[in-house]
């Protein structure tokens, strides 16, 4: 019974981090602020009910600071030799995610 309630609340809170995600790259052209506010909430829903993001979601926006990412606008995507892989950076922290592909 409570394990069915805990299932039930993380499913609802996935749906929602889903909308925020989607509602920030909606407004984004139109009010960066709000995108923002978008974004902490869903990494908040991340934070306080232990989600894994899926890795679609995982590339929407930076980790470190919540900021969306946007081509040419906010993040700079480069290819590693070395590692062979992609290095997404975040231009307002500097923070590097590799993506394996």
């Amino acid at each position: 019974m409570k394990n069915d309630k805990k299932v039930f609340i993380k499913n609802i809170a996935k749906d929602a981090i889903d909308i925020y995600i989607k509602e920030a790259e909606k407004v984004y052209n139109v009010d960066k602020k709000l995108a923002h506010r978008y974004i902490e909430l869903a990494w908040k829903m991340v934070k306080k009910y232990k989600i894994r993001l899926s890795e679609a979601q995982k590339q929407k926006f930076c980790r470190k600071c919540q900021s969306l990412w946007v081509l040419e606008e906010t993040v700079k995507v480069s290819f590693n030799r070395k590692l062979n892989c992609f290095e997404i950076i975040c231009n307002k922290c500097s923070h590097k995610q590799i993506v394996k592909k």
